[in-house]
């Protein structure tokens, strides 16, 4: 499998068990049409207040609901997929196959939130409140 060289430098925001498992789960979601593309990983408490601000106090859509230190990206323990299929970049439709693929790594899929977000994967053996206890500000993302 070929990461470019953006989704390299993403995985390298992760925190190392999880920059393993993201390359797990890469390596097993691709198929002859399509694969998972890595579009975020670790992000930073100023990147997350840039986020959460877009849609609210700044121009752009809402792209998240997390304040900063409230998203497991903030910790390096979580990325976010979209489908690369034959050429096209793809956020809707992240097929129930690869969340149930994240399942069976460890991960928590965030297509089974009572708000889906499909294109999210994070760690599930660790809390929000345990990660912050650890890294009260944040993972150097």
């Amino acid at each position: 499998m070929t990461l470019t060289q953006v989704e390299i430098e993403r995985i390298g925001t992760l925190q190392v068990r999880m920059i393993l498992i993201c390359f797990e789960f890469l390596l097993d979601s691709r198929s002859e049409e399509e694969r998972a593309f890595l579009c975020d990983c670790g992000r930073s408490f100023e990147r997350q207040a840039t986020l959460y601000a877009q849609g609210r106090s700044s121009p752009g859509p809402i792209v998240t609901n997390a304040r900063p230190g409230t998203s497991m990206h903030n910790y390096g323990l979580a990325f976010d997929v979209a489908i690369l299929r034959n050429g096209v970049l793809r956020w809707d439709g992240i097929p129930e196959k690869l969340g149930e693929l994240g399942e069976r790594l460890g991960l928590e899929w965030g297509g089974r939130w009572r708000k889906p977000d499909e294109n999210h994967f994070q760690l599930a053996s660790i809390t929000l409140a345990e990660a912050h206890e650890r890294w009260p500000i944040g993972w150097a993302a």
